[in-house]
């Protein structure tokens, strides 16, 4: 019988392992792609990621013969509290072998961090928050992904609904760009510029901090009442306006 364990990350060697996860688990997947160390270190760093001004986060790895064969994220975000008031943590980064042992190995560690503080209830996978790669696919895995859209693999759903899970709510992974509206708006974009009441710009490169407020007040505004919508900080969307601007 193999050995299974799961670990808090508290030092390098677990980032290190956490980072490493995908490249096991993603191994035969040619549609999988390897994201990039620096930018996910970065992501996963208290110092370098607004997100931890509002939550605190403990990642896992599992391990098997001392090998990483499984990850998952726990979230207790209390900005997200004080909007939905419904006493929940969050889970993300579920990537995991197929193996129901590690797959509830890892989601029992999650709730249990989260029980620990409070929490009676666990929604995700928010890769950390609404704001970044969410949800779980179930369709499209022949595809790869775009940026910003979660990938997975077939057997994670079954993973999750073994473990206890069920879906919240259906969402949609973006699989193109670039590609021209639908007729009926075409023909609502053509009236509004054609009234003379809207003008359409590129974002200002030279002045990003005063249009990261403008955009701060517009998306917040518009998803406001979009399903667990959570706001951007500033310092968020300052954040995210630094990495796709590089």
């Amino acid at each position: 019988m193999s050995d299974l364990s799961v670990w808090g990350v508290a030092d390098r060697k677990g980032i290190r392992d956490f980072l490493e996860v995908p490249f096991v688990t993603y191994a035969n997947d040619p549609n999988w792609v390897a994201p990039l160390f620096l930018e996910r270190k970065e992501h996963l760093d208290p110092a370098k990621n607004p997100y931890f001004q509002h939550a605190d986060v403990q990642l896992f790895v599992a391990y098997r013969d001392g090998k990483p064969v499984g990850r998952i994220s726990a979230q207790d975000d209390r900005l997200r509290l004080e909007i939905h008031k419904d006493n929940r943590g969050l889970f993300g980064f579920f990537d995991s072998v197929d193996d129901p042992a590690v797959a509830a190995a890892l989601t029992g560690a999650a709730e249990e961090w989260l029980k620990s503080r409070g929490r009676r209830g666990v929604l995700g996978p928010y890769n950390f928050s609404i704001n970044d790669e969410m949800g779980l696919l179930i369709e499209g895995f022949a595809t790869p992904p775009i940026v910003y859209m979660p990938h997975g693999l077939p057997h994670y759903q079954a993973l999750l609904e073994q473990a206890g899970y069920a879906k919240a709510k259906d969402v949609i992974a973006y699989n193109c760009l670039n590609v021209p509206l639908p007729p009926v708006l075409e023909r609502v974009q053509k009236r509004a510029l054609a009234s003379g009441d809207f003008s359409v710009r590129p974002l200002n490169l030279k002045d990003v901090k005063s249009e990261i407020k403008s955009l701060m007040s517009m998306f917040n505004d518009a998803w406001s009442d979009n399903w667990d919508f959570v706001p951007f900080t500033e310092a968020e969307l300052a954040k995210l306006a630094k990495d796709l601007k590089l």
